[in-house]
């Protein structure tokens, strides 16, 4: 997701990600070493594999053109390396305890241990940052926010001024890049702040002169800033601001993917430097494809493979996008609702073992995406396991952000359609309207939090009334209980009263469905205490509700197989209780 329009993290990783011109006459760098007491067989870097002998020795050539950043993996351990070509990196280690045995040889030994002495920074900072953005820095006024923002970046640089006094002759390409690197991805957090403001306060604010000016100053068509990740974050909130001025026109209020098309007008009118161009519309539908899918956007797609001169950018939107069009075959993809001129699709996976005249349960999937983007398509793989268990599986599609302008309501309302849908339709699909389960992720989660307690509002005003819109159980994997703290981006829409009123943790009365919650004890996306108000006040009420905190998880629990495989047993003994 972009960081400017939706949950505002911020993540530097100092694995050198930018790149410069170099001499070619060597376009290879040799990463060798030995891994004390290894279990594991390989080591790979920038996805090339070493084998390692019986005494755990290394060596492996890996092509570069010019200087720039390789990513080293043994196991789950990760180095970050500056490489020039023909030069010759040394890494050593016990695979025991690699962060407090690692040792680098080679000409940039220095930078090579610089860089991973300031991983821990990065860490440091990544959870400072993604913990308080909300929370604290946010609600700043801009001064305290330019002072607060402009200490956390001293932490990467007092590191490197005291690495150049030790180090006189220091790769000064090296000492350049990164400080360029660094200056960008905090005037893009600069950049990002009256966003940022707006969506924890409520209050629209502008940058002060001072602040815009150094904003301004940078070249957004500038082909020699792409290579730095601090100027593609600005470059998102560049984009985002003409794609939000475009749509003030009106132009695109029937499109289902309305960022989309705004987002393809504007940059062809933005950049005009051939590979730039190519470089922004490629990286912008590549990120659409991949969050938000491929529903109706064959038009793109064709003005796409023709504007775009890049034969590696059109072949790699080519593959990704047949793969797209081949997993979406194979299953009922079925319209359960019709909103301001566009469907909503049910992706319907049916039992394997289909027998006709059996119903069978039901279980409906919400992706996750911060109520701004995601795509059904994230569940086909769960889809078809539970369809194989005998169960009619529903990979959702609902309204979000960027494709349809909406906000959090008009995403739960699409949530009780679906299970309306659904009990509607039972014998139609073969599924039992008693037995409606529904799961989801993230702000998917919220959803299905939310049908569970909502109970008879936010109904489309053409709907059954008379057909309950509240499932029959409910899995919830790092939801939210309290929707206020989603943000203020409603507001325009709605009352804070309204929000409240709607919320899981205010409607954690008696007669809820069975549930079973997950939730990371390190979530800093989404707070861990409301979820835990929620499931004490719905035990008082004495509803049937299982909150497992997983120790030390993060926001995305399903996304790490760690804690994902501790998620497993839990939800096997919550459907054999249900007993369906």
């Amino acid at each position: 997701m972009t960081t400017t329009q939706k949950n505002f993290t911020a993540c530097f990783i100092l694995s050198l990600c930018f790149i410069f011109k170099a001499s070619a006459f060597q376009n290879f760098v040799t990463v060798s070493g030995k891994i004390d007491q290894h279990s594991e067989e390989e080591i790979s870097v920038n996805l090339l594999d070493a084998v390692l002998d019986e005494e755990g020795r290394f060596s492996l050539e890996v092509p570069v053109e010019e200087n720039e950043n390789l990513s080293f993996y043994y196991r789950d351990f990760k180095l970050g390396l500056f490489a020039e070509p023909g030069d010759s990196i040394q890494i050593y280690f016990n695979a025991h305890n690699p962060a407090k045995t690692v040792d680098f040889g080679g000409k940039n030994a220095s930078i090579q241990a610089f860089l991973f002495d300031q991983q821990q920074v990065s860490k440091s900072f990544n959870a400072y940052f993604n913990r308080n953005i909300n929370r604290v820095l946010a609600r700043l006024p801009e001064a305290e926010f330019v002072q607060k923002t402009d200490s956390l970046k001293m932490t990467f640089l007092d590191p490197l001024d005291d690495l150049e006094k030790k180090e006189p002759n220091l790769n000064p390409a090296f000492v350049n890049n990164y400080r360029k690197d660094l200056e960008l991805f905090f005037l893009s957090l600069l950049a990002d702040y009256p966003l940022l403001h707006y969506k924890t306060t409520g209050e629209k604010i502008s940058l002060s002169e001072e602040s815009r000016n150094r904003i301004d100053n940078i070249d957004i068509t500038d082909l020699q800033l792409y290579r730095f990740d601090g100027f593609k974050r600005l470059l998102q909130n560049y984009l985002y601001l003409a794609i939000n001025r475009e749509l003030e026109t009106g132009k695109y209020s029937a499109s289902d993917n309305r960022r989309l098309d705004a987002g393809f007008r504007v940059i062809a009118e933005n950049f005009s430097d051939p590979e730039m161009f190519d470089r922004v519309l490629f990286g912008f539908f590549r990120n659409h494809i991949e969050n938000l899918g491929i529903k109706n956007t064959q038009d793109n797609y064709e003005v796409f493979m023709t504007k775009v001169s890049n034969p590696d950018y059109k072949e790699e939107i080519r593959s990704l996008y047949e793969r797209n069009e081949r997993d979406r075959k194979g299953h009922l993809i079925v319209p359960y609702k019709q909103i301001n001129g566009y469907s909503l699709d049910a992706h319907i996976f049916q039992p394997v073992s289909l027998q006709k005249g059996k119903i069978y349960p039901v279980i409906a999937m919400f992706h996750g995406g911060s109520f701004f983007e995601g795509k059904p398509d994230w569940f086909f793989t769960s889809a078809k396991a539970y369809a194989k268990k005998g169960w009619v599986t529903v990979a959702v599609e609902y309204r979000v952000a960027d494709r349809h302008g909406n906000t959090l309501p008009e995403a739960i309302s699409d949530g009780k359609s679906l299970v309306r849908f659904l009990r509607t339709n039972a014998e139609k699909f073969q599924l039992d309207p008693n037995k409606i389960l529904i799961s989801g992720n993230s702000s998917g989660a919220t959803i299905a939090l939310a049908l569970a307690t909502t109970g008879e509002i936010l109904d489309e005003k053409n709907e059954n009334r008379q057909i309950s819109s509240r499932p029959n159980a409910v899995i919830v994997n790092a939801g939210l209980a309290d929707l206020r703290e989603a943000g203020h981006w409603w507001q325009e829409d709605y009352t804070e009263e309204f929000i409240e009123n709607i919320s899981p943790l205010n409607n954690a009365d008696k007669d809820l469905p069975p549930m079973l919650i997950f939730h990371g004890t390190k979530d800093n996306s989404v707070d861990i205490e409301s979820i835990r108000k929620f499931a004490s006040l719905s035990k008082k009420s004495g509803n049937q509700v299982t909150l497992m905190e997983l120790e030390g998880a993060p926001h995305m629990i399903w996304r790490i197989p760690y804690f994902s495989r501790q998620m497993e047993e839990p939800k096997e003994n919550f459907l054999s209780e249900l007993n369906w």
